[in-house]
Parts: C-alpha cells; structure tokens; sequence
C-alpha cells in the first residue's frame, strides 16, 4: 500500500506511443490502481520553468485508492522535461517505476499531426507538408514555449536528447518500451510489462485489448465540438466505465467519423528519415550501453 497516495508506477513517454492504450489496460488490474484521470501532469510545469503546485494537489488524484500494489498515472509529455522533471520526480517519489515508450519518430510526428487536427487545434485542411514547413520555422527555445508546442514534435522526436537525464534518474526503475512491440503483439508487451513490475500477468490472457485515442477524422464540426467537450468534462467518469466508453464510441463513429484520412507522401516520410537518421544512431548507441538488446529497425536506418 503506498501510505502517502502519490503514484509509484508512472507512464512518463512519449505522447503518440500508445501511452492511453497501455493506461488503460494497465488500469483494468486489481492490483494497480490509475489515477483519476489519464494525464495529472504535475510536473509538467517545469519543463516550461514554470512553479508545480503543493504536493496535496497531487495526492488528491489517488484518494480513491486503498491496497492496491501500484498508484499509477501517465503523463508522456513528462518525458520532454528532461532533468527537471525526471530529478524532482526522483526527489519527491523517490523510487518509482518508470515507463518509457518511444515510437519511430516520424510515425509519431504524423500521428500527432493528426491528432490535434482531429483536437481541433490544427485547421483540418493544413497538409502534413505545410506543417512540418511551420515547425522547421521555430528555432528550439520558440518551439519550447508552451504556446508552440503544438510545432515542438519534430524536434521532439530527438529521443537522444532526454534520455540520459531519465536514464541516469532511475537506472533499474526505468523500463524503455517500444511502439512496434505493442501494435505488433499486445498482449505479449503487457504480460512482459506486467513481470517487470511484478504483477500477475494472467489477467490478460483473456483481456479485450482495444486502440484507445486513435486519431479520427470527422464529417461534422460542430458534432465533434460537443463529442470533444463531453469527453474531457466527463474524463472521470468513463476512466471507471470503459466498456461504456467504448460502445459509446463505436456508436460515435458510425455516426460522425470520415473516410477522408491525411497519408504521408514519400518526399516527407524521406525528409524524415534523412533529418531523424543521425539523432536515432546515437539513440541507438545510448540504449545498447544501458543494456537493451532488442531495438527495433528505425533506430538503425
């Protein structure tokens, strides 16, 4: 039992990993319990040297738990914050567990390019290209401002630049992930996660893995305006009712959703692949060093 009702399991990375999928499933156990709701983002404000609030605040996101091994949230902007937030976690937790899942970085850039086009914070019309023109604008520290985050994730995707900060923090209490695995064989990534912490992975050997927070397109604005604000208002809620959740989004996307999708050309995936190459070859030799083995094949290209 964590007496003091602060997590010691946290999903600190990346955003567009499967981080709301792995939450989720992970929340499903008897003997971990998730935060009131997804991204309690805490520490967050450091990262934009800005002050975090008292530490009660943070507890108030676990007062429903009781005896549950594990308090957990997730959090994967917190990856971003580098030492900051990695050493004040370490300082106010002390030894929680970890989890980091990064995501080839192009794939993530266009999957977050949608998504908050389907958030409503892109114009639904801007083309992948035009968007990575706009984020190529901002220097670093601009695209650090948290105003501009929205054109940060090109940059974001040099993992290499905030590893070692996590690494160094947590060293055996850190688990590095990848996308791959998980879309790849789900239920074989959670039962591997769930040794690591030491809990009963037979809970899922009949567990219903579903997608969670896949990008959308929609037909009606407005319509998906009302969807988006009921969601977020109603967070708390359909975190304890998921199959709920679920049947209600089904219902949602037979009504609302487009067959119009946003596909990466090939002169943007190679622009990718060419600006992320060199960045991913010394993330690949920072991992090799910690101790990982099986990496998958875009750290290599």
């Amino acid at each position: 039992m964590n007496k003091k009702n602060l997590p010691n399991l946290i999903i600190a990375g990346v955003t567009k990993a499967g981080t709301t999928s792995i939450f989720t499933y992970l929340a499903a156990h008897p003997e971990i319990c998730p935060a009131s709701i997804k991204e309690v983002c805490y520490f967050l404000p450091l990262r934009f040297n800005e002050p975090i609030l008292p530490i009660s605040n943070y507890h108030n996101y676990f007062n429903h738990c009781s005896t549950q091994k594990y308090l957990m949230e997730a959090s994967p902007a917190y990856f971003f914050g580098g030492k900051k937030i990695s050493h004040t976690i370490k300082k106010e937790i002390k030894s929680p567990k970890i989890i980091i899942v990064l995501r080839n970085p192009a794939d993530r850039l266009f999957s977050f390019f949608k998504f908050h086009k389907n958030m409503l914070s892109l114009d639904k019309n801007l083309s992948f290209s035009d968007y990575l023109q706009i984020c190529q604008n901002f220097d670093f520290h601009d695209s650090q401002d948290k105003d501009n985050y929205i054109y940060f994730n090109l940059a974001g995707g040099i993992y290499k630049d905030y590893i070692i900060d996590w690494l160094e923090a947590f060293r055996e209490d850190l688990k590095i992930l990848f996308f791959e695995d998980l879309k790849d064989d789900t239920r074989h990534f959670i039962k591997n996660l769930c040794e690591w912490i030491d809990i009963d992975s037979a809970f899922y050997d009949s567990y219903d893995f579903q997608i969670e927070n896949k990008a959308q397109s929609y037909k009606f604005k407005f319509l998906h305006q009302v969807s988006l604000t009921i969601n977020q208002k109603c967070e708390k809620f359909f975190r304890k009712q998921i199959a709920l959740k679920r049947l209600i989004r089904r219902l949602y996307y037979s009504l609302n959703s487009s067959s119009r999708k946003d596909i990466m050309q090939n002169n943007e995936e190679q622009f990718l692949l060419q600006y992320y190459a060199p960045h991913n070859k010394e993330l690949y030799d920072i991992l090799k060093q910690a101790g990982y083995r099986r990496l998958p094949d875009w750290l290599l290209h």
